[in-house]
């Protein structure tokens, strides 16, 4: 009985943790420098759908390359955002990588979704404060 009860808790644990990791994630979320740079960010996504990162505070998006057919990146022209495509199949992952002009680096986990999925449910967004470095100063003046 008392592996029964154990057994039962850990399950329960287990679930309630994974439900609130979902929740959590679903954003949108603002993050600085610091948080972005020393967090793995994972989006769940329905399939066929797209997450957004957004830069802001100076510094711009320089590179994002994904792992897996199915994900693709796209960089603004002026380099504040980056868009991830998620079309892989639901219960799929794959990481994207990206990086900043100054040195920002991110890892994005895309957790894809079935496409029945509530669009009330998921915010696929992050915007991260980032001041810019000498580099890109210079190019704005």
């Amino acid at each position: 009985m008392k592996k029964l009860l154990l057994s039962l808790f850990l399950f329960s644990s287990v679930a309630t943790a994974n439900v609130q990791d979902v929740v959590k994630l679903s954003g949108p979320y603002a993050v600085d420098r610091t948080q972005a740079q020393n967090s793995v960010v994972h989006f769940y996504l329905p399939t066929n759908s797209v997450a957004s990162i957004g830069l802001s505070g100076g510094d711009t998006f320089d590179k994002a390359k994904d792992n897996i057919n199915g994900i693709t990146t796209d960089i603004t022209d002026n380099g504040y955002t980056v868009y991830i495509n998620n079309s892989i199949s639901p219960g799929d992952s794959s990481v994207v990588g990206i990086n900043t002009h100054c040195g920002l680096t991110l890892s994005v986990v895309i957790h894809s979704l079935e496409k029945t999925t509530k669009p009330d449910q998921i915010r696929p967004k992050l915007s991260i404060s980032a001041t810019g470095c000498p580099e890109i100063q210079s190019k704005l003046k």
